[in-house]
């Protein structure tokens, strides 16, 4: 008799031992689960230095599910990227709205900075934001989102 704990994703797939979501058995014919808003969690080297924390990706997407918005139709997609390659302002999160969600798309690919610095109920209000289709940007304020320059 085996203590193994199986573990199921949210899609009801059977987890790999160590991981958080990906699955034992890989379904080619499986559809990529609905999302209304994703937000990329940057956790490169110099990012998870700013955040005082390696698992700031998984700490985020552990809120989305405390929200009761990691699935359903106003499901936040969490995932953790590498590097944006904006270490200078700390935490950094991309946010990016489905646009077969029918939502205004004004959080449209709005960079975050200092995220670092966020408490759970700041995230809260975030998540909240985003799945009510209320501008992430009125909660932040213009001082939190980076600037964009196009350089020759």
């Amino acid at each position: 008799m085996s203590d193994k704990i199986i573990r199921y994703n949210e899609m009801g797939s059977e987890v790999q031992e160590g991981f958080q979501c990906k699955p034992v058995y890989l379904d080619r014919d499986k559809p990529v689960m609905y999302y209304k808003s994703h937000i990329l969690v940057c956790n490169g080297e110099r990012c998870q230095k700013a955040n005082r924390r390696e698992d700031n990706p998984l700490y985020v997407r552990n809120l989305t599910k405390e929200c009761g918005l990691s699935k359903g139709k106003d499901r936040i997609k969490v995932t953790k990227v590498n590097c944006f390659g904006a270490c200078r302002y700390g935490g950094v999160i991309l946010i990016y709205e489905n646009p077969i969600a029918g939502t205004s798309l004004k959080n449209n690919g709005l960079w975050v900075k200092k995220t670092h610095k966020y408490t759970p109920e700041d995230w809260k209000e975030i998540f909240n934001r985003l799945a009510n289709d209320k501008s992430v940007l009125e909660y932040t304020g213009e001082d939190a989102i980076i600037p964009m320059e196009v350089y020759d």
